[in-house]
């Protein structure tokens, strides 16, 4: 088959929707796909970026000429021509849309795009029960454009059926959602794991518990409340990695708090240091309280490291679903500071049992692209003519 993905950004951005794109499209080719990616050029310079057209592991990545972010969504320019072009030379069997990515409405002005099926990658909505009122209002003007892409698309694909059922944007369109749930590249993480080493460099003794946490510092991940259970806890110990709008926030709550000889905020990491971490802790925290967090792709990584994980019990989240499935996982009460802080002590205490249990794993990139090929085919046969 010959795929095109419409994303928002790829890899080197780092994101869970961009990992899961370079992983899911390189695995596409791996299975004898040929494959397309369309995405904003994340190298902005004073307002816009250019477009460069790279090849990443056989994957042909097309990053357009976009504006800068206005509410944290960039906007495509010459989306058309690009499109287009990729038309002319090679046309797509189906287009596999990555959303929210607002830019992918331009689709719905492209007569050759509209020629063949759409899937929607249903990501997370537009807003959540913690946006911002000013994103909430814009959301509002934005919707009727929302409900006509959905209603286009021939088949939409929630990573869990958690999400799916809680969406007010996928209500009416249940009867096309399909569940798949996101898987890693394992064999990459595998190989990182062998590589990476236990560092000390992070976490200054070996005593109480060493907990990490990783993802960009926005509003949703919640890690206000991890300071709050460090409080709690004089001897415990917490890397937070990623950058973000609530940086200069949780530093002064760092400072206020008179946690700085046990927190560290440390930014954006190299690929190795994230490794390193995911072997140093003693658990991986994901504190997010809000639907925003979709799914929690980091989950995934701690477990492919063997790391003992802990998520929340968001409502309409697969957070609490990835963690129930893996032998390793505790689930604690959304946004509760003391069940998350009883949840850690109880972990505390039992370590070197919980260690002991077998890693069942298995949330694997392979079997997450069979599956999406399983669709594509499905849907191809129907928009043919063919029995299904």
């Amino acid at each position: 088959m010959n795929i095109l993905h419409i994303g928002k950004y790829y890899p080197p951005y780092y994101g869970g929707m961009e990992t899961y794109l370079q992983d899911l499209t390189r695995q596409q080719v791996k299975d004898g796909h040929q494959v397309s990616v369309l995405v904003h050029n994340h190298q902005h310079g004073w307002l816009y970026s250019s477009t460069e057209t790279t090849s990443d592991n056989g994957v042909n990545v097309i990053r357009q000429s976009s504006l800068r972010p206005l509410l944290f969504t960039p906007l495509m320019l010459g989306l058309g021509k690009s499109l287009n072009k990729l038309f002319t030379e090679s046309p797509p069997d189906l287009i596999h849309i990555s959303w929210p990515n607002p830019s992918a409405l331009l689709l719905l002005l492209n007569r050759q795009a509209k020629s063949v099926p759409w899937i929607l990658q249903w990501h997370s909505d537009m807003v959540t029960q913690h946006s911002s009122w000013l994103l909430k209002f814009v959301y509002r003007l934005f919707k009727p454009f929302e409900k006509t892409l959905i209603n286009r698309c021939h088949t939409i694909v929630t990573s869990s059926t958690a999400y799916a059922e809680y969406s007010p944007a996928l209500k009416h369109a249940l009867d096309k959602t399909r569940t798949i749930a996101i898987g890693i590249d394992t064999e990459n993480i595998s190989s990182a794991h062998k590589k990476a080493q236990v560092s000390d460099h992070w976490f200054k003794t070996q005593q109480g518990l060493k907990i990490f946490s990783l993802g960009r510092l926005t509003f949703y991940k919640n890690h206000q409340l991890l300071l709050k259970v460090l409080q709690q806890h004089p001897d415990w110990q917490l890397v937070i990695a990623g950058q973000g709008p609530e940086h200069k926030k949780l530093s002064e709550s760092i400072q206020q708090w008179n946690l700085s000889d046990r927190v560290k905020l440390t930014g954006s990491l190299k690929e190795d240091d994230v490794h390193a971490l995911y072997q140093s802790c003693d658990v991986f925290c994901l504190a997010s309280n809000d639907r925003a967090e979709s799914y929690g792709l980091v989950l995934l990584e701690a477990m492919a490291h063997d790391c003992i994980v802990v998520g929340p019990n968001t409502p309409g989240s697969g957070m609490q679903y990835l963690v129930e499935q893996y032998n390793k996982g505790f689930v604690f009460d959304n946004d509760d500071v003391e069940s998350l802080s009883t949840t850690l002590q109880s972990i505390q205490n039992t370590q070197q049992a919980i260690h002991k249990k077998n890693n069942n794993f298995n949330l694997q990139i392979a079997n997450t692209a069979e599956l999406n090929a399983a669709l594509y085919t499905e849907i191809l046969k129907k928009s043919t003519g063919e029995e299904s």
